[in-house]
């Protein structure tokens, strides 16, 4: 039987039910502490707030969120568990390190200068999936990993090769976060070569462009595709419905611009022969398609 850490206590996955992939209770810039004239709101009033959302999530269907904020971005697991214990829902939070420009960059830097540092991170990524995350015994159930825009950095690269090393040993699946929808080819390539299985990795924040190409290069090594889209968008519904989505559940109060709902829609495996005729098809489609036509001489000129 699979057994799926939270934060408070296991579960499974029939137990776990509709779940968010990617949620955040709350984040913490690296040397957000530094600002003390800018302390943000106390806990209780963000363990209020928390409260609050996850009863509207469980009003809508939802029983379960992932957390993955890594490791570097304010995790707080203990906040977590509280919030789980006081509205009764099931939160998986997840061990990791962020990208160069926004994590804890400056930390590892420094112990470059005791020694190579994969190593070290996997290590740590290991003892808190199989032990628990410091002296709280809380165990992540996934591991985090981030890039920046249009390229993975050195930096970036250790941090998933740790990741791959901390999976592999542990079976723990992995969850990434791209900028502007890019490099998340190149993640599922490196994480994959490493030896981490396709079915066990998470693309994340793919909807960041519209190139229908750096789509299916990933789901050419997916098991799945998941997106959102406006409850209301009925024309974008059935197009998703027209190559294999079907909604699987909802995102209340989603788009900051109206609080619109979000449908959450997910394909059936995409290993199938259905799905596979179908990104096939796709793919000869954008094949065959005349290229984007530049501006004209008069354009050009100006």
């Amino acid at each position: 039987m699979t057994v799926i850490h939270t934060v408070t206590g296991t579960t499974t996955p029939e137990r776990l039910g509709t779940t968010l992939m990617h949620e955040h209770l709350m984040i913490g810039y690296p040397g957000w502490e530094a600002h003390t004239t800018q302390p943000g709101p106390g806990r209780r009033e963000m363990l209020a707030r928390c409260s609050d959302q996850i009863e509207e999530l469980k009003a809508a269907g939802v029983t379960a969120l992932l957390d993955p904020c890594p490791n570097d971005l304010g995790r707080d697991v203990e906040f977590m568990a509280e919030v789980a214990s006081r509205t009764g829902f099931q939160i998986i939070c997840a061990t990791g390190l962020y990208k160069e420009a926004e994590g804890g960059t400056a930390y590892w830097h420094f112990r470059k200068n005791f020694g190579p540092v994969v190593d070290v991170m996997a290590e740590l990524f290991v003892k808190e999936l199989t032990e628990g995350i410091g002296a709280t015994g809380i165990r992540p159930g996934i591991i985090k990993v981030a890039t920046g825009p249009g390229r993975m950095s050195e930096y970036e690269r250790q941090i998933f090769e740790a990741a791959a090393k901390a999976s592999v040993a542990t079976g723990a699946p992995i969850t990434t976060h791209t900028d502007q929808g890019t490099v998340g080819d190149e993640q599922q390539r490196l994480l994959t070569s490493l030896g981490v299985a396709a079915q066990r990795i998470i693309i994340g924040h793919s909807c960041g462009t519209s190139n229908h190409a750096y789509h299916l290069a990933i789901a050419r090594g997916a098991r799945e595709a998941t997106l959102e889209v406006r409850l209301s968008n009925i024309a974008a519904r059935r197009l998703y419905e027209g190559f294999g989505f079907r909604p699987v559940g909802l995102r209340p109060t989603y788009y900051s611009d109206d609080g619109e709902d979000a449908l959450i829609m997910t394909t059936e495996p995409l290993a199938g022969s259905t799905m596979r005729a179908r990104l096939a098809a796709l793919a000869a489609r954008i094949d065959a398609a005349p290229p984007p036509a530049g501006p004209s001489a008069d354009e050009a000129g100006r």
